[in-house]
């Protein structure tokens, strides 16, 4: 780990998870009390323990298929394509990851990592299908969300 700097007019601190998470904390506090309360903040995110403001991808999945459903006119076959790769992906690999956590390479790890239900890696399709629902999700909880 780095030591929290000062530069500014903030306390600035950059950690890096194992996971392959960075994440950099800052604090409007002059002196000691700011220094304190970023490295608080970083010790708590790295012990998972951190509240954020966003909620986990579950959480958000189904807002995501009505708001899909309301905009491309009621139950299309988009719609129950994605549907399908989020149940039977999306949710379970990454459904309890915090929306602000999905990142690259948390993304690629997923997508490197995916499997069919015999335990059989799925087609490039298969993927590239996954990969675009992905995309559809992420540009959902950017624009309409704000979470990302």
């Amino acid at each position: 780990m780095t030591e929290p700097f000062y530069s500014g007019g903030r306390w600035y601190y950059r950690v890096h998870r194992d996971d392959g998470l960075d994440k950099t904390f800052t604090s409007v506090k002059s002196g000691m009390a700011g220094k304190r309360a970023v490295m608080k903040r970083a010790r708590d995110w790295l012990q998972g323990t951190y509240k954020r403001s966003g909620g986990k991808v579950k959480e958000y999945w189904q807002p995501f298929l009505d708001y899909y459903k309301k905009i491309h006119g009621g139950e299309t076959e988009g719609y129950f394509l994605i549907k399908e790769k989020g149940e039977n992906y999306i949710i379970p690999g990454l459904g309890n990851y915090s929306v602000e956590d999905l990142r690259y390479k948390a993304l690629q790890n997923f997508l490197f990592n995916v499997r069919l239900k015999n335990g059989k890696e799925p087609s490039k399709k298969t993927l590239a299908l996954i990969r675009n629902v992905l995309n559809q999700f992420l540009r959902y909880m950017a624009v309409v969300e704000e979470v990302c």
